[in-house]
């Protein structure tokens, strides 16, 4: 693929009145071993769509570079995310509808925090409706982080596993209840 570099004549010029030198690689690289090149930053673009025009390696100011490096380096990511995770990334802002409005605006928000509260509250309410061998049997089995078998909880207590099996499919189902209603 053909590329086209265009260098500024005067590095200082403004966008209204930029005068445009265009070179061949030959003589950019060229360019780029002088000082005339020190402290000036160039962007490459691309027709990332058709693939069709020829790419251009365009001078730009360091504030343009800046965010050009920026943008690269997130299109880099998501790649990478794409590749290792086999899942194609999205961002939802990088989709406009007609109404100009992004994606992200555009998607419901289903999620609702009343229920969630009102689960909660029911759960302690649950809680402190249950006995202290309830409330034993279920942080040692279920609610802890470092939850145990019910075999070594039948060591521990001398209760038989079946039994303390029992109990636990007991207090699950109770507390299955309180959220399904």
């Amino acid at each position: 693929m053909q590329r086209i570099y265009l260098v500024k004549r005067n590095p200082h010029s403004n966008t209204k009145d930029i005068d445009w030198i265009t070179m061949n690689q030959k003589e950019f690289l060229d360019f780029l071993k002088t000082d005339l090149a020190k402290d000036r930053y160039f962007i490459h673009i691309e027709d990332d769509i058709a693939k069709e025009c020829p790419r251009i390696v365009c001078e730009c100011t360091k504030e343009e570079y800046k965010k050009w490096l920026s943008e690269k380096w997130h299109k880099q990511y998501i790649l990478k995310a794409k590749k290792d995770i086999g899942y194609n990334v999205e961002s939802y802002n990088a989709f406009v509808s007609d109404d100009e409005e992004f994606g992200e605006e555009m998607l419901m928000d289903e999620y609702d925090f009343t229920y969630e509260l009102i689960n909660k509250l029911a759960f302690e309410q649950a809680v402190n409706n249950m006995s202290e061998d309830e409330l034993f049997l279920l942080n040692k089995l279920v609610l802890s982080e470092n939850t145990i078998s019910e075999r070594k909880l039948e060591t521990e207590t001398k209760i038989p596993q079946k039994t303390i099996n029992n109990r636990k499919r007991k207090l699950l189902k109770f507390l299955k209840g309180i959220f399904e209603d």
